[in-house]
């Protein structure tokens, strides 16, 4: 079977898993990947997020999304409809400061001609204790997990009295110097600013008489943390804790308050002034007593008039509820004929916290431009690939998305990850990965991916996974191929770039690495142990074999030739079969045992950045294979896309002659053009006819010399100049 017919069943056997109703993942470059559950679910690490709507006694149903990878962005655009009003719902990574989260965006049309009113439902199910939810939002402790727009007012369930903001609780923070109520060893902080706001229901326009207390245990010294206290229906106090009483000294501050607006709820807030050095609010404890009470304040902060409040609240203790109880977080939309609204929520995905909302509706629109903007650069970074066949094109650019947000990073090494599991780095997996990167143009993040394989000064925790003291890239269970696949990697990132510098700093890692090579070589009598599941031309010996070969060559490029000797000594002592040329067709076998492709489009599982780097592979040798040490191109690529519209057209490919060019495509059945425009250093190109009848006419466009195989399959060019144009003619 020919290169050609293996590729055309391995795409048909991938595309059509691939083909999924969901792309199961959204993420950004670098930033790791949040799972979807369906078209509407968010699975986060602390519990999940479900947007719904409701209209007219209908519940909307999602539909599949408009494309597996919309704009290739990694994200999920859905559709549906509830009564008269059409519903589209995306789903993305933003790049909000100072970390991403997941962004929800809903727009609600009303396609009638009535009025009508719609509900936009957010529900969440969290796994974490101690969940609060204030008109900013839901939190626990002082994680955002669910940040609400500030563009609209949502219903929530409330209870009789609690905290009405985001500001997280500190138990045991404050260490109060004299006798007093337990609540003056907790606080509640406003981070950076954000008030400490308490509501509690009266009776419309009631009046009540309140004390608030406070113990500043953090600075020693005053005016660096002044506090703001607002009581409703009283005058602010400003108060400066260190300058006023003291640090770690417990005081109660007296207001006689009232509900001004008359709405049932009475207003309670800790804020700090907009000068102050430390912008954290703090407030230890609220006491709300009968009207016009005469309290002793004195008795109030020792705790002896605690069970005459009618409220008592330790704050950031046992006895310091949300205002808002856990539940569906609602909105209820009236929208005129023709009218629509769209709204934005901000989750808190792994490892993150939502910001406080978004300040209006055109940072939600720039949130989304940005997040597509960065999918564009990164794509731009590489070659262009383009194919007439839009599954096969999809599932090349999920595979270089899941490349993209499974790599990790720490300091400044990239770490390529097959899988988002923590602990999921393999070697064979790390160069594939890589070396998908190279070829596909993505130089700088293959560089930084193997600068964990040959620094040597490595942090933890990945210091693990670098290269030994001995040389050894230590590979679970003993596995040899790990040492050669490493050595190729780095050999082939050298012939790709023919980046000198980068060779001289990697070389002491790969000459020891090499030298590791050749004595298990020499330990094992010549031949490496084979794994019992080793495909054929894929064992350690082969990897050997290459690894000694682009040494060899990284080596000679250097001037080092007593190293040249001792690698291609080594290399010729191999046995005859492990030198023997692997490419493209055990590549595409690679491709087709037993591997689910559904790892990177599908919605069971998370995607796999290993998986889809031999993909990537598989599909650039059936573009240019270089196997023999020679550039052929259309190895493997069906007769089926080159007869699509606009054919097969690849930009700047590297290959180890330097960057190439081309587009090819049938402009008959029997009639084939190639366009070549290579790099100076690529002195000829051969070419797979995709046809096997007899060729009748080669024109060149400048003159070259051209020469058929004696087969007729295969048609050999010399580039004389550059481009260079070629029409087959097999009629």
């Amino acid at each position: 079977m020919r290169a050609r017919d293996i590729a055309c069943v391995a795409l048909t056997l991938i595309t059509t898993a691939a083909a999924a109703d969901s792309p199961g993942v959204i993420g950004l470059p670098g930033q790791g990947v949040t799972l979807l559950d369906g078209l509407r679910t968010l699975r986060e690490d602390w519990g999940s997020v479900t947007l719904r709507v409701e209209c007219e006694g209908q519940v909307e149903t999602a539909t599949a999304p408009t494309s597996p990878l919309p704009e290739r962005v990694y994200a999920c655009r859905s559709a549906g409809r509830a009564g008269p009003c059409e519903v589209e719902a995306l789903l993305f990574r933003a790049p909000t400061d100072p970390r991403p989260c997941d962004a929800i965006r809903a727009t609600i049309r009303n396609r009638s001609q009535a009025a009508t009113k719609a509900r936009l439902i957010i529900a969440h199910e969290a796994s974490t204790q101690g969940l609060a939810l204030s008109l900013g939002g839901l939190n626990a402790g002082a994680r955002m997990l669910i940040a609400l727009p500030e563009y609209g007012k949502p219903t929530l369930p409330m209870n009789a009295w609690g905290l009405a903001s985001g500001a997280g609780p500190l138990p045991g923070w404050a260490s109060p110097n004299e006798p007093c109520d337990p609540a003056f060893r907790n606080i509640r902080v406003g981070w950076r600013g954000e008030p400490i706001t308490y509501r509690f229901r009266v009776e419309p326009k009631g009046v009540r008489t309140v004390a608030l207390g406070v113990c500043e245990s953090h600075w020693d010294i005053p005016k660096q943390r002044p506090l703001i206290l607002q009581v409703e229906g009283a005058a602010d106090v400003r108060v400066d804790p260190i300058a006023d009483w003291g640090r770690h000294v417990p005081r109660c501050i007296g207001f006689q308050a009232g509900d001004v607006d008359g709405d049932g709820m009475l207003t309670v807030t800790s804020i700090t002034p907009a000068d102050a050095p430390d912008r954290n609010s703090i407030l230890n404890a609220i006491w709300v007593f009968a009207a016009n009470a005469s309290e002793d304040l004195e008795a109030v902060k020792r705790g002896e008039r605690t069970a005459a409040a009618e409220y008592y609240v330790d704050c950031g203790g046992d006895k310091d509820p949300s205002l808002y109880a856990v539940g569906d977080i609602t909105y209820d939309l009236d929208l005129p004929p023709g009218a629509s609204r769209t709204l934005t929520f901000l989750v808190a995905c792994a490892g993150a916290t939502a910001p406080e909302g978004l300040p209006d509706e055109g940072s939600a629109d720039r949130l989304w431009g940005q997040t597509k903007a960065l999918w564009d650069e990164w794509f731009a970074q590489g070659s262009s690939i383009g194919l007439p066949d839009q599954d096969v094109q999809a599932t090349l650019d999920a595979s270089l998305a899941a490349i993209a947000m499974l790599r990790g990073q720490a300091s400044k090494y990239l770490i390529p990850l097959p899988t988002p599991a923590g602990d999921s780095f393999s070697y064979p997996a790390a160069c594939d990965i890589t070396q998908a990167l190279d070829l596909t143009g993505h130089h700088r993040e293959a560089e930084g991916c193997l600068l964990m394989l040959w620094d040597s000064n490595l942090p933890q925790p990945i210091a693990r996974w670098g290269q030994q003291e001995d040389g050894a890239w230590p590979c679970p269970e003993g596995y040899w191929g790990a040492q050669g696949r490493v050595l190729s990697a780095l050999a082939s990132h050298y012939l790709l770039t023919r980046d000198r510098a980068w060779l001289q700093q990697a070389y002491p890692s790969v000459r020891k690495g090499t030298d590791r090579l050749i004595a298990a070589l020499a330990e094992h009598g010549g031949r490496l142990p084979e794994p019992a599941a080793a495909r054929p031309g894929c064992g350690p010996n082969v990897w050997a074999a290459r690894a000694l070969a682009g040494a060899s060559s990284m080596t000679s490029a250097l001037g080092k030739a007593d190293d040249v000797q001792r690698f291609a000594q080594a290399a010729r002592s191999l046995p005859a079969e492990a030198t023997a040329p692997t490419g493209g067709i055990e590549a595409l076998r690679e491709c087709m045992e037993g591997r689910s492709w559904q790892g990177f489009l599908g919605t069971e599982a998370l995607p796999d950045a290993g998986a889809g780097a031999r993909f990537v592979l598989a599909l650039r040798d059936m573009l240019v294979d270089e196997t023999d040490g020679e550039v052929r191109l259309l190895a493997g690529v069906p007769s089926e896309w080159l007869s699509g519209e606009g054919g097969v057209a690849v930009d700047h490919l590297p290959t180890t002659f330097g960057p190439l060019s081309f587009r090819a495509r049938l402009t008959e059945p029997k009639v084939l053009k190639v366009a070549v425009t290579p790099s100076p250093r690529l002195r000829a190109v051969t070419i797979a006819l995709p046809f096997p009848a007899q060729v009748r006419a080669v024109g060149v466009t400048p003159p070259s010399r051209v020469q058929l195989t004696k087969d007729g399959r295969d048609l050999r060019l010399t580039l004389a100049e550059r481009p260079a144009s070629v029409i087959v003619d097999a009629r």
